[in-house]
């Protein structure tokens, strides 16, 4: 899934910078490879993430640091609940109906203690507010790979697109913005 990232990555690094493709169940590095490990906004959507973890933890060396940034359940927002809206007015096709959004364990700060816990110590789990001021077509860009939109077709795009951006624009101020509030979690654990 990463070659595209792992491309452009190239681009930026130099090239003593070892870029690697692997899955995270099996990660080809020798055990106690690493000082840190850093994972953002994915651990929390690979499948048999304890299996990841182990690995993880395999590869960090004693003492050795785990830092994760995982989403949380989004706080109310008009932004947010129009997605779903519009999102429930139009059921994925076939293709999507076995998807789902991550291992819900991380939604909670109780269940991230409990996948971590068994691994790793010193667990500790802070939250990150992140609020912005966006126009409608600049949130259904935030929007629109998030939930795999961009992987449905053209014709149904458009039709989520037109609905969200017409529920959100009665919500707008004077200057065409609305206020959005995304929750993270940041997650250090160690080995």
């Amino acid at each position: 899934m990463s070659a595209a990232e792992l491309k452009l990555a190239r681009t930026r690094l130099s090239a003593a910078v070892v870029l690697c493709q692997a899955r995270a169940q099996a990660l080809p590095f020798a055990p106690e490879s690493f000082d840190r490990v850093l994972s953002h906004l994915a651990l929390m959507l690979m499948d048999d993430v304890e299996q990841v973890l182990r690995e993880l933890h395999r590869m960090l060396k004693p003492g050795g640091m785990l830092a994760v940034v995982v989403g949380a359940v989004p706080p109310p927002s008009v932004a947010f609940s129009s997605c779903v809206e519009v999102l429930a007015r139009h059921p994925p096709q076939e293709a999507f109906s076995g998807m789902r959004f991550g291992d819900r364990r991380f939604w909670h700060v109780d269940g991230i203690h409990e996948l971590l816990s068994p691994t790793f110590r010193h667990v500790l789990v802070e939250e990150i507010q992140v609020s912005r001021r966006l126009t409608p077509e600049q949130l259904w860009d935030w929007l629109f790979g998030m939930y795999d939109i961009h992987l449905r077709g053209e014709a149904d795009q458009r039709a989520i697109e037109s609905e969200y951006l017409a529920a959100l624009a009665p919500h707008c101020a004077a200057d065409g913005r609305l206020d959005h509030l995304e929750t993270l979690r940041y997650v250090s654990a160690k080995v």
